[in-house]
């Protein structure tokens, strides 16, 4: 998650606390379709760290706090590790593998697939092309 992404959602929630109807952020509107992609993007990343933790805390025989930091560390793709990392099962070794993964692809898929949601229809003129 980007600090841009926290900064947009600090700024709805303080655009709600003081009853105003439009975001706004550096004394500019924020768009609703970027809400939305700042919202999808962190209920994505906490539901990830949740199921990525609670995988790691079956498969691992190790405290919850290394476990979610391992979590955290490989959905956001930061690097970090607590030890655990060189201790864990083939198991484990996977499931941090697809959250490594899933960090680096997913948020920009959400964002992606909420933005083209909402995107106005467009009506593309046809033309011929030169084929040959």
């Amino acid at each position: 998650m980007k600090v841009t992404t926290l900064l947009v959602l600090l700024a709805a929630t303080w655009a709600y606390l003081r009853g105003r109807r439009e975001p706004m952020l550096f004394s500019q509107p924020i768009k609703m379709t970027t809400l939305l992609k700042a919202l999808a993007v962190t209920v994505m990343a906490v539901l990830g760290i949740f199921m990525g933790t609670l995988a790691l805390s079956i498969t691992e025989d190790a405290d919850l706090l290394s476990v979610a930091f391992e979590a955290t560390s490989a959905l956001g793709t930061a690097g970090l590790t607590r030890g655990l990392t060189t201790e864990l099962s083939g198991w484990g070794q996977v499931i941090i593998m697809v959250m490594m993964f899933v960090g680096r692809a997913c948020p920009l898929t959400v964002a992606y697939l909420v933005g083209s949601a909402f995107a106005p229809p467009r009506n593309a003129m046809q033309s011929e092309l030169q084929i040959g």
